[in-house]
């Protein structure tokens, strides 16, 4: 029975949301690339200690300058993916779930909710995103780890 994307993509975009993943590409490698200077030019200068002293001052450096950089999975999802990549998400969405039964909310039409009540379907969306995000925009980062649904098995309804 062939399997209505459009839903699978609704709920994967509700589990980006619900666990408030962020992607960004461009600022990954700025990222490494200041931190590992301002290690470097600790280290030249001051030896091991200006090593530690320049690489916390990097990452302090980069965490300021990227505020607010970082894009929802959520919103990409929903608005700003290309026809390739959203293809990728859904071959993705549609191999991952394609063992899943009617009574697990998959079929012809997907019952979202209920499909999102199923903690292994959950994990599931969860694991396929981080793969996907992983893979077009080399990093992702989460809000708060407590928040993690996927952490603790307790599932918002």
């Amino acid at each position: 029975m062939p399997i209505k994307t459009d839903c699978l993509m609704d709920a994967a975009a509700i589990v980006a949301e619900r666990e408030e993943m962020l992607v960004s590409a461009k600022y990954a490698v700025g990222a490494g690339l200041s931190t590992t200077a301002a290690s470097c030019a600790g280290s030249v200068a001051f030896g091991p200690v200006g090593m530690i002293a320049g690489a916390v001052v990097g990452s302090v450096v980069f965490t300021l300058l990227s505020r607010g950089k970082f894009k929802s999975l959520h919103n990409i999802i929903k608005y700003d993916l290309r026809p390739k990549q959203r293809e990728e998400l859904e071959r993705l969405l549609v191999e991952a779930f394609k063992d899943f039964t009617v009574e697990e909310g998959l079929g012809l039409v997907v019952d979202v909710m209920v499909l999102l009540r199923n903690k292994k379907a959950y994990n599931l969306f969860y694991k396929v995103l981080l793969q996907f995000a992983q893979k077009y925009f080399n990093t992702v980062q989460r809000n708060s780890v407590e928040n993690s649904q996927l952490a603790n098995h307790s599932l918002k309804t």
